[in-house]
């Protein structure tokens, strides 16, 4: 709420008529009623994750929403669960680790084929803490069983590094990528990639021209950019990456 509020204060007259600080104004209002209901949840609160996952949104100089924590590497872990097995929750960051969430409740991961919830972390809570499948699954959106064959529901299906894979799909481990077909862990800085998720998070693939690039840190305040997701503040202006507000 607070880093909402100070990056809002830095936006000028001009900044006020841009689409991205009208979509952004509502969202800092929500942000204080997210944080609150998860705090008054079955959670235990871990301060100096915390400040980490501040200081690395502040650091973006972008308009950092509420949501947008979940994809900070920083920002996981902040909550740990307390919620039992079988117990009623409103977030999946409430269920005690090794337990995933499922139709508002706390369930032990779901098997081979077996309906799962895509982010059982939450927003701030852990990857490692909440596993929506066994070993070696993956939760992926499949055809459903929907008359008609249009719906979709999530599932667990084979995740394995370096087995073949389907990139619609994306059957493959937390943490990995469908790379020319295969599943491969998501690249160090330096290694080659064809999109952002083929690296880690926090890094972006900068493509100089072509279908391939290498894993690149997002660019600083002031540099060269060709579009704003090469930013770390996901704004690029006037092929310069910028602040979301006051430059």
């Amino acid at each position: 709420m607070k880093l909402g509020e100070s990056t809002l204060a830095k936006c000028n007259k001009d900044d006020q008529n841009q689409r991205t600080y009208l979509d952004f104004k509502p969202a800092v209002a929500s942000a204080k009623a997210d944080c609150e209901a998860r705090m008054a949840s079955k959670v235990e609160f871990h301060a100096d994750v915390a400040g980490r996952c501040l200081g690395a949104a502040e650091a973006r100089a972008g308009d950092t929403t509420f949501g947008q924590l979940r994809g900070l590497p920083e920002c996981m872990g902040v909550l740990t669960g307390t919620a039992a097995l079988g117990d009623a929750v409103k977030f999946g960051e409430e269920c005690a680790p090794q337990l995933t969430v499922l139709d508002g409740k706390c369930a032990k991961p779901a098997a081979l084929n077996a309906v799962c919830t895509d982010f059982a972390r939450g927003t701030l809570g852990s990857d490692t803490d909440h596993p929506s499948c066994e070993p070696n699954l993956a939760c992926r959106m499949m055809p459903g069983s929907g008359v008609d064959g249009s719906a979709f529901v999530n599932r667990c299906v084979k995740a394995a590094l370096g087995e073949r894979c389907d990139p619609l799909v994306g059957n493959c481990p937390n943490g990995a990528t469908c790379y020319q077909g295969k599943c491969r862990e998501r690249a160090e800085l330096g290694v080659e990639c064809m999109n952002d998720g083929d690296c880690k998070d926090g890094s972006m693939c900068e493509l100089p021209g072509g279908m391939f690039g290498k894993c690149a840190a997002p660019k600083p305040l002031g540099e060269k950019c060709k579009e704003s997701s090469n930013c770390a503040s996901d704004h690029c202006r006037a092929n310069k990456c910028t602040a979301f507000c006051g430059g």
